[in-house]
């Protein structure tokens, strides 16, 4: 059995804040560095403020659980200050080729390609990595072993504040 108890002589605790806001709020604020409505993104960044349609893989914005996908082609889209984050399963030693094409005038992409362990740790051991100022990225690779390996389409930082889609396949 559990007892609660107030106690009259202690103190209020301070009002719940979401990024210096005071509370959260329905509605995203555009100006400003505050995450208004608490969602994880901030003014421009915001899909709120920015009006961009992510694609229906979202959310997939970090390398803990993202969507898996299998080989194939892929219509997608990337939103401003944001990154698409995909889990791939793969057999040891075959070999797989992932593209991605994109209008170099609208966005920049990178793509880095981890285990699923150094994905999750976030550390720069990548399988492969495709980073270049073409429109096309791509690498091929071959499976040291079998499970999961974790693509991840980053924007580079010079374009940021972009809206743009994008083809990725996998063969």
């Amino acid at each position: 059995t559990l007892t609660v108890a107030q106690v009259a002589a202690a103190p209020q605790p301070e009002v719940a804040a979401c990024n210096d806001a005071p509370m959260c709020k329905e509605e995203e604020i555009c100006e400003g560095d505050l995450d208004a409505d608490c969602d994880g993104n901030k003014g421009e960044c915001d899909t709120d403020c920015n009006g961009c349609s992510d694609d229906y893989f979202e959310p997939n914005d970090a390398p803990f659980s993202p969507p898996q996908i299998t080989p194939g082609t892929y219509a997608l889209d990337i939103c401003p200050c944001n990154m698409d984050y995909f889990t791939i399963p793969m057999v040891k030693n075959q070999t797989y080729t992932v593209t991605v094409t994109f209008n170099k005038s609208d966005i920049d992409l990178d793509l880095y390609f981890w285990t699923q362990a150094n994905a999750e740790a976030q550390n720069t051991t990548y399988a492969a990595k495709s980073v270049s100022t073409a429109a096309v990225e791509k690498f091929t690779y071959k499976a040291t072993a079998d499970g999961n390996y974790v693509l991840w389409v980053r924007v580079y930082d010079g374009a940021l504040g972009n809206e743009a889609p994008y083809t990725l396949k996998i063969q």
